[in-house]
This record gives structure tokens, C-alpha cells and sequence, in this order.
């Protein structure tokens, strides 16, 4: 009777901290400045928001379906109407995970329109004998959300995007996820300086455009943005492959792009899998993985002042009509392994840079990093 006792105590006081900071019971003031720094990535309790140490409170996993949804208690939003200049603010909760079967989302929202942030939360999945059990953060037909400063670690999904548009992801810390970032079937969303820390398939993916070869609703997945991201230590297990940024299927998709990121240790840095059409990759580091950048099918790919650095096995690889250089500038990517001169000292090697795989050429090989 006395351990029955404890228990009920124990979680009455867990759930308390996740009610009394609710709006709709007190008023709670948070710095609305965005500049934290986490203070301990392994517990992750304290961060620093601006010149002010924030307290991550624990919180029962939030599911909001409905913009009606972001007003009612026990959602964890702490402030906010929705509206552009003043967005429903969902932060600084450490959400206690689901300890049932099955994939179950953290932080779950869905079928919303109305602005919101996700700010500064801690989330760490379920995970026994290697199953991964939760979903970390999953925005489903869902506009006008972000995500900020969010450390998501042990899920299935880090942070899931699918069927929603117009969405960002800003300076969160994903660790040892399946995928760590993944948008699907989803238009015009931003990751922008994350860091994706040994996943297990993939740090970043955009995937499921339009796949030919299956029975689903055909729906494009373009004109995403992948800037100032880190990807790193990614492997694939079980015969899975491994890759810091990972793009997949997307038939009918077009304008997405990687910019200024970096990715090293991995299996593959880059990965442009299948059907991958007029994607621009520029100003990526790509170091020290088995392979740097590797194309399988697609085509009008335009891929320059990239540096490829001591990859293992390729550097890069692609079997298709794809550009390796700015040809308006006059301008490729740098190649660690190029073996050419730059006899008027230029800039731009003497002679192109090959391509392994097909007929693709680097027109013009920067003699060193850009």
C-alpha cells in the first residue's frame, strides 16, 4: 500500500509543473529573444536564453490537432494568439516519453494553419533492446510552424515534417534518431543550422515526391531548403545505407537545395538517390566519409563550389547528365585528389576534373576550398 502511495505521489508531482505554467491557469513570462546555447547535451535541463538560464519543466507528451487545439490547457502552449506577430510558443518542456508499444509522436500537431514556434524543448525517446519507440517532434498538414533549439534524441523520427508547407527548423541538436530531419511529401520548409549527430539512416532527408512505382497519392516535394546544417557519424546497420543528407524519390519535384553544409564521417555525405531532378547543391564540405557525394538517377542537377576532402572510396559518383560547375562564372568545386596545375594562376585548374560514373565533368576545379 506504502509503494502505491509513493508512486501516485511521484507522478502527481511530474504532472503538477506541466499545469501551473499553463497560461490558462497563471501567466508565465518567458525571454521572447531567441539566442540559447545548451548548457549539457547529454541531460540537457538547463539552457541559456539570452542572459537569462531557463528550466526545462517536465511535460506529458502534446498533441494538437486543430488551430481550437492550441488554446485549450494541458497543450503546453505558455503564450501566444497565433497571429504572425504574436505566435502560440510552445517551450521549454522536457517531455516525459510513451512507455507503450507502437510509434507514438512527443510532440504531435497536426491539421493547423495558425503561427507557432516549438522552442527549446528536450526530448528523449523510448528505447529498449535497439527498438526505437516515439516519433520526437511530427508536424502533419500543418503551415506556419517552427521548431527552435529543440535537442530530440533516441527516436524513430527526430523531427518529422510530412504534408505541410511553409515550415522551418532553426539550431536543433538531433542524436542517434533513424532519420534525424525528415520532410515528406512536403514544399517550401527550411532546415537551417542543425546539427544531426549519429543516426542510423540518415541525418536529413527530403523523400516521396512522386515514387512511379507506387500505389500513393503522387505529391512533389520542392523548393525545400537545406542551409548550414551539420551531419555527422552516420552509418547504415543492417544493410541500410547511411547518409548525412539523404534525398529519395522525387519524380516530380524541383527546386530544392543544400547550401554551406557539412558532413564527414559518414558512409555518404551527400546521397541524391532516386529521381532526383534540378536540385542545387553549393558550398558543402564533404570530408573524411566512404563516399562524398553520390548520384544513382535524376538529371539537371547543378553541383558547384563544393569541397570534396579526402573521401575514402569516391569522392563523388554519378552515372547522369548533371552540372559540376557555375558555367557563368567559370566556376567548380575543389577536389582534394586533383592533380592539375593553375599555370596563370587563377584560380581554376588547368584542365577538368573527371567525374567517376558517366561523362560528367568539373569544367572548372578550384585549387582550393571556396
Amino acid at each position: 500500500m506504502g509503494r502505491k502511495i509513493i508512486i501516485v505521489i511521484m507522478i502527481t508531482m511530474a504532472f503538477i509543473p506541466s499545469v501551473t505554467t499553463t497560461p490558462y491557469f497563471q501567466e508565465h513570462s518567458i525571454n521572447s529573444g531567441f539566442n540559447c546555447v545548451f548548457v549539457n547535451k547529454e541531460m540537457d535541463e538547463l539552457s541559456v536564453c539570452g542572459n537569462e538560464e531557463v528550466k526545462r519543466i517536465p511535460h506529458f507528451p502534446i498533441h494538437i490537432n486543430g488551430n481550437d487545439d492550441f488554446t485549450k490547457i494541458l497543450k503546453g502552449v505558455v503564450e501566444g494568439s497565433g497571429t504572425p506577430d504574436d505566435p502560440y510558443i510552445i517551450s521549454n518542456w522536457r517531455i516525459i516519453p510513451f512507455f507503450l508499444p507502437g510509434v507514438h509522436p512527443l510532440i504531435h500537431i497536426e491539421n493547423t494553419n495558425a503561427y507557432f514556434i516549438i522552442r527549446n524543448c528536450y526530448i528523449h525517446a523510448v528505447h529498449i533492446r535497439n527498438i526505437l519507440w516515439n516519433d520526437g517532434i511530427y508536424l502533419h498538414n500543418v503551415t506556419n510552424g517552427k521548431i527552435e533549439n529543440c535537442h530530440v534524441e533516441n527516436c524513430l523520427r527526430g523531427i518529422w515534417i510530412h504534408n505541410s508547407t511553409h515550415n522551418s527548423v532553426e539550431n536543433c541538436y538531433i542524436k542517434e534518431d533513424h532519420f534525424g530531419i525528415y520532410i515528406r511529401r512536403s514544399s517550401y520548409n527550411v532546415v537551417r543550422s542543425c546539427e544531426c549527430d549519429g543516426c542510423d539512416i540518415s541525418g536529413i532527408t527530403i523523400s516521396w515526391g512522386n515514387d512511379p512505382y507506387n500505389e500513393y497519392k503522387h505529391v512533389p516535394s520542392s523548393y525545400n531548403t537545406i542551409e548550414n546544417c551539420t551531419c555527422h557519424s552516420i552509418y547504415g546497420k543492417d544493410e541500410i545505407i547511411g547518409a548525412g543528407i539523404y534525398l529519395c524519390c522525387l519524380a516530380n519535384s524541383t527546386g530544392n537545395r543544400i547550401m554551406n553544409c557539412t558532413c564527414y564521417d559518414n558512409e555518404y555525405g551527400i546521397l541524391l538517390h532516386n529521381w532526383i531532378y534540378d536540385t542545387t547543391v553549393y558550398g558543402c564540405t564533404l570530408f573524411n566519409n566512404d563516399y562524398g557525394l553520390r548520384v544513382y538517377t535524376g538529371g539537371d542537377n547543378c553541383i558547384y563550389h563544393n569541397a570534396f576532402i579526402d573521401n575514402k572510396k569516391w569522392q563523388a559518383y554519378d552515372p547522369n547528365n548533371d552540372v559540376w560547375c557555375n558555367k557563368g562564372i567559370k566556376e567548380g568545386n575543389y577536389w582534394s585528389d586533383y592533380a592539375g596545375t593553375d599555370t596563370d594562376g587563377d584560380g581554376i585548374g588547368d584542365i577538368p576534373y573527371k567525374i567517376p560514373g558517366d561523362d560528367n565533368i568539373d569544367w572548372y576545379p578550384l585549387m582550393v576550398p571556396p
